[in-house]
Order: C-alpha cells, then structure tokens, then sequence
C-alpha cells in the first residue's frame, strides 16, 4: 500500500508500507531434536516483517534524483 504527493511539477514525496510474514525452516529447526519431540505452535512461530519507506523523487533539467 502507498501514496504519493505532486508538490511541483518536478518534485514528488512517497510513502509504502507493506507487510508479510515467513515460517522457519522446520527441517533445520527438528535436525538434532530428541526422540518424542513434538511441534506445536509454542515452538515453531512465523516471522513477521513490516516495511515502512518514505521518500522524495524529483527531476530538473536532466537529472533524475530519489531518495
């Protein structure tokens, strides 16, 4: 999700957000267990990622620049 903001005609500011999430590699994480172990929520946990960016772009004359 995003948004952007026209504040001339060769200046622009951006904003995104954007969110996702990943398991573990469960084969790595039972390599070396003891016999019986058993997976459940407590022990195997997604990671969740949150990435934020805010910037400028502008263009004059012939050079292009963002930041």
């Amino acid at each position: 999700m995003g948004t952007s903001y026209q504040l001339t005609p060769n200046d622009q500011v951006f904003a995104n957000f954007s969110q996702g999430f990943t398991t573990a590699d469960i084969q790595r994480a039972l390599r070396d267990v003891r016999a019986g172990f058993v997976v459940n929520s407590d022990n195997v946990q997604p990671i969740a990622i949150d990435n934020y960016e805010l910037g400028w772009q502008g263009k004059h004359g012939n050079t292009a620049a963002h930041d």
